[in-house]
């Protein structure tokens, strides 16, 4: 492992001890300036899932973007904030997660991703990119440690799937179903879009069963700095390990029947008593996996991919992801051998 990677410990968003924990992580790696020189355009790439209040850890915390903030000042950078939830209004969501207010006080511009250029890999895998994300010369990784249904976790990696505009991102689900398969796609789409700088706010996490956006917040009390966002991820994942951290287990991608398979994976489910019947869940479903029966949805678990991400997108976290027992025995079996 070439890049360095730096832990620092921070147990709260107070301002002053936040800022001086992020230094100390950054002072492990050569400090802001050696990612930022004067007059470049940085823009701080948050995890804005959606219309989140920063008490549910399920956004980047808007006080660690502010100190970041400053100390991309002090290096000379022109900072922006930015990112595109999935399907929430960009506004309403940047509003509620606390960006808006800390961009204002901050005189810093929030940038939504609402324009897009078409780039390829070196593989050849084409991926729709923001403009905004092109057009800085500098792109800081500002990721939430959550667990995740799909890939386990999410962190450094993951976040720059966020660069894919809105709902589009639902579609390279469809291009890359399974697990395995999606993980080799966000290594291509972070050979597209390499961030210069990785900043992991794991002060507060999300661990357990319904990451990224209905785990449970979990105090984890780091911050993680790397260059390498591979690398970032991998020392952070060893080190919350260490810890009671409650990680999602994830049942392995064996290669059986399909009629077993769809009995044994995990399924979507419907909470009827939290269900508005919005119909967001069948909008962001690309496999058309999702129809209506009175006002709730109804799942094709033929059709269905797994991605989650009608669990992801519900307003109301009206949709489980549940395991039945014979799965979990599976799982068990798995494991232990």
């Amino acid at each position: 492992m070439s890049e360095r990677i730096s832990l620092a410990k921070c147990a709260t968003y107070e301002a002053e001890e936040l800022l001086s924990s992020l230094r100390q992580a950054l002072v492990q790696i050569g400090g802001m300036s050696s990612f930022v020189k004067p007059g470049q355009k940085v823009l701080l790439k948050v995890n804005m899932l959606g219309a989140y209040h920063p008490d549910k850890a399920v956004t980047t915390h808007p006080e660690f973007v502010r100190a970041v903030i400053k100390l991309v000042k002090e290096a000379g950078g022109i900072p922006s904030v930015g990112d595109s939830p999935g399907f929430a209004n960009p506004k309403k969501a940047a509003e509620v997660c606390g960006y808006l207010k800390v961009c204002d006080e901050e005189n810093v511009p929030f940038v939504y991703f609402d324009q897009q250029k078409t780039i390829q890999s070196l593989n050849g895998r084409r991926f729709n990119i923001a403009q905004a994300v092109l057009d800085a010369d500098v792109i800081i990784n500002l990721p939430k440690f959550k667990t995740h249904e799909l890939t386990g976790i999410t962190c450094a990696v993951k976040n720059m799937f966020g660069c894919i505009p809105g709902i589009l991102k639902a579609e390279y689900h469809v291009k890359v179903p399974t697990r395995a398969d999606f993980n080799l796609m966000l290594l291509d789409l972070l050979e597209v879009v390499r961030p210069t700088l990785n900043i992991v706010d794991a002060v507060m996490g999300m661990e357990g069963v319904g990451g990224p956006h209905s785990g449970k917040p979990k105090q984890i009390g780091l911050i993680a700095a790397s260059k390498d966002a591979e690398a970032v991820d991998r020392v952070l994942l060893e080190a919350v390990k260490k810890t009671d951290f409650e990680f999602i287990k994830l049942l392995p991608e064996m290669k059986i029947p399909k009629i077993i398979r769809a009995i044994l994976l995990e399924k979507p489910v419907v909470d009827k008593k939290k269900c508005t019947g919005c119909k967001i869940c069948g909008q962001v479903c690309k496999s058309e996996a999702i129809s209506y029966h009175s006002k709730y949805p109804k799942f094709n678990y033929n059709k269905c991919i797994r991605c989650f991400c009608c669990a992801e997108m519900c307003p109301e976290h009206a949709i489980e992801v549940r395991r039945n027992w014979l799965a979990k025995v599976v799982f068990s079996l798995a494991r232990a051998h």
